[in-house]
Formats: C-alpha cells, structure tokens, sequence
C-alpha cells in the first residue's frame, strides 16, 4: 500500500495540475491529510490550499489567490 503514495519532499510549489488533482481527491471525500500524502506535500501546506482555494475546493479560485 505504501507504494502509491509519493515520498515527501521540501518546499514542493502547487502548480495549476495539482490544483485540479487536489479538486478530484476533495470531491471524492479524501482526508486532508490523504490528499497529503498522495500529493506528496505536507499536511500544513495541503490545510493551507484548501483554504485558498474555498469551501467547496476550487480550483481555478485557488490559481487566481496566488
């Protein structure tokens, strides 16, 4: 089970495709700290993009925040 998840890295920088991946995990229900660990991020940075992109995740919203 461990093999799907990516190993962690510093200071990954969300692009536009990771957005619209995070909006996919989030409409299927995943934790935060699931999306987290598939995106490779830490559970901080994860919390922050959902803030930024609003309540439901938006995408496009989140891209245009930054």
């Amino acid at each position: 089970m461990r093999g799907k998840y990516k190993k962690r890295k510093k200071y990954k920088r969300l692009n536009y495709e990771d957005r619209k991946r995070i909006e996919a995990l989030y409409q299927q229900g995943k934790t935060i700290d699931e999306m987290a660990l598939l995106m490779g991020v830490h559970s901080t940075t994860m919390y922050r993009e959902i803030e930024r992109g609003g309540e439901p995740y938006n995408a496009d919203t989140a891209q245009q925040s930054i």
